[in-house]
């Protein structure tokens, strides 16, 4: 836990803007960096250690002090890369009369005290359902983007540079999220106001985009986990921008995310502002580092014993249901009367090499990893999960 603290520390003093403590400046051996550094890497968080680092001098020499700083330089270019889309993605747009509402990272990287300081893997823009396709061959047409993947809920585009594009026309996946859940957050075009200089282009209102925050994280959390950033953008949200706390807390409430959201924020000051540890932020923390940056598997193993029940699991894992095939071998979408054959034959894929194998480690961490599915059971019934 020390190293965590030490980490946390390191991220706050650069994200957060809070003073480095004794502790973590006598902690930083060439040995223990190496170690940090590492860990942060893993979290896509190595470019706040980076910079945390030059302006305490405490680099180290040689090859080791470039590959740190090498990260805070990607940070930067990934982040003007970033920008650069999202302008043309706003000129094509105002263009063409698509009312558009940017999401996460767009907007999220404003808290923070440097825009380069919060990266991100693409870009999410949330657009009318009537308006989606014609926004995708909008951007197709102005500038190259490439159309990759149409679901029930956005459309997954690239640019000519690789810069991957969400175009959202629903905020959840159709099976995502409880029913009071997805009843708020359809509500989001409810709460949005013009951009300033911008005639189609809004942003959400601080209360619907702190609640939609908050279940992306919940989103994740519930399949696995969800790594360091979306407590790190909550300490920011609860502490960097204007905000009403009642207007807030009335659609926590009505989406059913109160419990969350108070042990989430609870955790943000554990890690960022050194408060006092409970058992809840201490169990969290664990569930957390267990999964890495985008969830683990023996958590999300664990997630789905504990919610279907051991036997109900394996009953869903052996017989998928048509669409889950479907998505496997495309030719039931024209042919359904296929789905036996198609069953079978995934069955005979996971008879051999290392599929088998991993068959077999989720079959046995189902059946008898009973003390990890207790802790996370405990943990979901705690956050109202």
């Amino acid at each position: 836990m020390q190293d965590l603290r030490i980490m946390f520390n390191l991220i706050a003093s650069v994200a957060c803007e809070k003073p480095l403590t004794s502790e973590t400046k006598n902690a930083l051996t060439p040995e223990k960096l190496q170690k940090i550094f590492k860990k942060a890497k893993e979290y896509d968080l190595a470019h706040l250690i980076a910079e945390a680092l030059d302006r305490a001098g405490a680099l180290p020499d040689g090859e080791e002090r470039e590959d740190i700083l090498n990260e805070r330089r990607v940070a930067v270019m990934r982040v003007e890369q970033m920008l650069y889309e999202s302008n043309r993605i706003t000129e094509v747009f105002e263009r063409e009369k698509i009312p558009y509402l940017p999401l996460k990272g767009m907007i999220l990287r404003n808290a923070y005290p440097e825009t380069w300081m919060r990266t991100s893997c693409d870009i999410d823009v949330l657009v009318q359902e009537k308006d989606s396709i014609r926004a995708a061959e909008a951007l197709c047409k102005a500038y190259g983007y490439e159309q990759q993947i149409l679901t029930d809920h956005d459309v997954s585009l690239f640019s000519e540079f690789g810069v991957h594009l969400e175009l959202h026309h629903c905020l959840l996946e159709k099976k995502e999220g409880t029913e009071r859940e997805r009843s708020t957050l359809s509500k989001a075009w409810e709460y949005v106001r013009l951009k300033d200089g911008q005639q189609y282009g809004y942003e959400m209102t601080d209360e619907m985009f702190y609640f939609y925050h908050v279940l992306h994280a919940a989103k994740h959390f519930r399949i696995g986990g969800c790594g360091i950033r979306p407590f790190l953008d909550l300490w920011l949200l609860n502490h960097r921008v204007q905000f009403d706390q009642a207007k807030r807390d009335a659609l926590l409430r009505e989406g059913g995310l109160t419990e969350f959201a108070k042990a989430a924020t609870e955790l943000s000051e554990v890690w960022f502002s050194d408060a006092e540890e409970s058992e809840l932020t201490k169990r969290m923390t664990e569930y957390v580092f267990r999964a890495g940056l985008y969830g683990g598997t023996r958590n999300r193993l664990a997630v789905n014993a504990v919610k279907k029940g051991k036997f109900r699991y394996l009953l869903s894992r052996v017989f998928l249901s048509h669409k889950q095939l479907a998505t496997r071998y495309p030719v039931l979408k024209k042919w359904p009367i296929l789905h036996p054959f198609c069953q079978v034959a995934r069955w005979f894929s996971f008879l051999g090499g290392n599929r088998k194998k991993e068959s077999l480690q989720e079959l046995k961490t189902v059946t008898a990893d009973t003390e990890n599915q207790k802790r996370v059971d405990w943990l979901f019934k705690a956050l109202e999960l």
